[in-house]
C-alpha cells in the first residue's frame, strides 16, 4: 500500500514524457491532473485496503506525471542559459513541499483521519486546473490525433511498463510481503528482465522511440543520470527512516517526528535554492555536484552515531551536513544534463533525470527495508526477546510496530530500553549505506565534465509569446567544455 503510489509514478513517468512530446504538454498535463483527482477522490472515500490502493495507484500515474511534466515545461519555456534560475525557485517549492508533507501528513493522520490526505489536496487541484489555461500558452502540433497516434511507439511503451512493474514489484515486495528467496520474487522479476531486454531492442529499432538512446552518449550525461538515481536513495532513505529512528527510539509522535526533520529540510532546500542562484552567477556547476555529495558522504557518516543516547538537539544537527549536500545535488545534477543534451532533445532527458531521481527513491526504500529488516532480526534474535511480547510476529513487522510503541514506553524497564537500542542500531545500519551510496556518487563527479550554458534558444513546445523573439532558424545546440 505505502509503495502503490511510487511504483505507478516511476513507471509512468518516462511514458508521461514520451506522449507529452507526441501529444502536446498541456493536453497531457490536464490528463495527468484528471488522473490524480480521480485517484484522490477513490482514496478519500475507499472503505477498504484494495480500493484505498486503487486509488493510490491512479494518484501515482497522475501524480508522476505532474512532478515530471512541470520540469520538462519549465526546460521547454526557458532558456538554457537562464535556466539554473528557474531550477532554483522549482526546488523551493518541491524542497518546501518535502519539508512540509512529513508534519502536516502526520497531523492530519494523528488528529483528524487519513481521508484528509486526500481532501485537502482537492482545493489545490482546483487551483492549478484554473490557473493553466490563462498562464500556459504552448505552442502545439497541429497535425491531427491519428497522425500523433501513429508516431507514438506503442510497442516500447508496453515493455516499458510490463519490465517495470515486474522488476520493480518483488525488488519492493521482496522480505516484506514474500521471502527474497521465493518464486514470488524470482519469477516476475526474471520475466520483468527478459520485457527490459526486448524493450532495448525495440527501442534501438524504433523510428521513435519512446527512450532514445542518443541521450546516453555523452559520458558527462549518462553519469549525471546514475548520480541522480543515488540521489534518490539517499534522500529517501532519509525521509523514509528519520521519522522511524525518531519515534522508536525517542518516542516522538508522527507530528513531532516530522519536525524534528526540519534540520534536514529546512536546510536542504535554502542549500537548493541558493546553490541554483551561484550556477547562474559563476557559470560553473561541477563544483556543487562534488561539493554535495562530499557534504552528503559526511553528513550520512555523522548519523551513525545516532543511538538511544543522543538527545533531540544534537540528533537535530547531525542531519544539517547532508541536507546541505543532498540539497545541492538538485540543480546541481540537472545542469549537466541540461547543458549535454541537444535542445530538441532535452524534454525526454529532464523526463529520464525524474524517472532516474524517483527509481532511486523506489530502489532506496526496498533496499534500506531489507537492510533494517535483516539488521533488526539479527539484533533481536540475539537479545533474548521475544517477538511476542510485543504482539508482532516476526522481523518484517518492526515498521508497522513503531505506532504503538508508546503503549510499551510508559511500561518501560530493560525490555523496552533493548528494543529502542535495536532499533537504534539497525537505523545505524541505514546510515552507513547512505554513506557508501554517497560515497559511490562522489566517485561518478570524475565522469562529469563542465559544460557551457550559454544557448539561448527555447524549446518546441515553448510559449507561444516567446515565438517573435526567436530568431529564425534557430535550434540545437553545440556542447562546449569549460576548462
Amino acid at each position: 500500500m505505502s509503495t502503490s503510489f511510487l511504483l505507478t509514478a516511476v513507471t509512468f513517468q518516462p511514458v508521461t514524457t514520451a506522449l507529452s512530446d507526441i501529444f502536446g504538454r498541456k493536453p497531457t498535463l490536464y490528463l495527468c491532473c484528471a488522473l490524480f483527482t480521480i485517484g484522490l477522490i477513490i482514496f478519500g472515500t475507499a472503505k477498504s485496503s484494495s480500493v484505498v490502493i486503487l486509488g493510490r495507484t491512479i494518484q501515482g500515474i497522475g501524480g508522476g506525471g505532474l512532478e515530471v511534466l512541470s520540469e520538462v515545461i519549465l526546460t521547454d519555456i526557458t532558456t538554457l542559459k537562464e535556466r539554473p534560475l528557474y531550477l532554483g525557485i522549482m526546488s523551493l517549492f518541491w524542497a518546501g513541499a518535502a519539508v512540509a508533507g512529513p508534519p502536516i501528513g502526520g497531523a492530519l493522520a494523528e488528529y483528524l483521519s487519513w481521508r484528509w490526505l486526500a481532501w485537502i489536496l482537492l482545493p489545490l487541484m482546483g487551483l492549478s486546473l484554473a490557473l493553466i489555461p490563462p498562464f500556459l500558452t504552448l505552442q502545439q502540433d497541429t497535425s491531427s490525433a491519428i497522425q500523433k497516434a501513429k508516431r507514438v511507439d506503442w510497442a516500447g511503451i508496453a515493455l516499458f511498463i510490463c519490465a517495470s512493474t515486474l522488476i520493480l514489484f518483488p525488488i519492493t515486495a521482496g522480505g516484506q510481503l514474500f521471502p527474497w528467496q521465493s518464486v514470488q520474487v524470482w519469477a516476475p522479476f526474471s520475466v520483468g528482465v527478459a520485457c527490459l531486454a526486448a524493450f532495448c531492442w525495440v527501442e534501438y529499432k524504433a523510428v521513435e522511440p519512446m527512450l532514445p538512446f542518443r541521450i546516453f552518449k555523452s559520458a558527462t550525461v549518462s553519469a549525471a543520470m546514475f548520480g541522480a538515481c543515488l540521489h534518490g536513495i539517499v534522500v529517501w532513505c532519509v525521509l523514509y527512516f528519520l521519522p522511524i529512528y525518531f519515534q522508536a527510539v525517542h518516542g516522538r509522535s508522527a507530528v513531532e517526528s516530522g519536525i524534528d526533520g526540519f534540520s534536514f529540510g529546512f536546510t536542504a532546500t535554502p542549500a537548493a535554492i541558493i546553490t541554483a542562484l551561484l550556477i547562474e552567477y559563476i557559470r560553473r556547476y561541477l563544483w556543487t555536484i562534488a561539493g554535495g555529495w562530499a557534504l552528503g558522504t559526511a553528513g550520512s557518516a555523522a548519523m551513525t552515531v545516532l543511538s538511544v543516547s543522543t538527545n533531540i538537539v544534537s540528533a537535530r544537527a547531525l542531519l544539517i551536513p547532508s541536507g546541505i549536500g543532498f540539497g545541492m545535488l538538485y540543480p546541481g545534477l540537472a545542469m549537466p544534463i541540461q547543458a549535454g543534451t541537444d535542445v530538441n532533445d532535452v524534454g525526454i532527458a529532464t523526463g529520464t533525470l525524474v524517472f532516474s531521481r524517483n527509481l532511486g527513491s523506489t530502489l532506496g526504500i526496498a533496499v534500506s527495508s531489507a537492510i533494517f529488516t535483516n539488521r533488526f532480526a539479527s539484533l533481536f534474535k540475539n537479545s533474548g526477546l521475544s517477538y511476542t511480547d510485543f504482539g508482532i510476529g516476526n522481523a518484517n513487522d518492526a515498521l508497522g510496530l513503531v505506532p504503538q510503541l508508546h503503549a510499551y514506553a510508559q511500561a518501560g524497564g530493560p525490555a523496552f530500553r533493548t528494543l529502542q537500542e535495536i532499533y537504534a542500531s539497525s537505523f545505524k545500519s541505514i546510515a552507513i549505506f547512505m554513506a557508501a551510496v554517497s560515497g559511490i556518487g562522489l566517485i561518478t563527479t570524475i565522469f562529469i565534465k563542465e559544460l557551457a550554458f550559454e544557448d539561448e534558444n527555447l524549446g518546441k513546445q515553448r510559449l507561444r509569446a516567446a515565438d517573435s523573439e526567436l530568431e529564425p532558424g534557430a535550434s540545437g545546440q553545440a556542447c562546449v567544455e569549460v576548462r
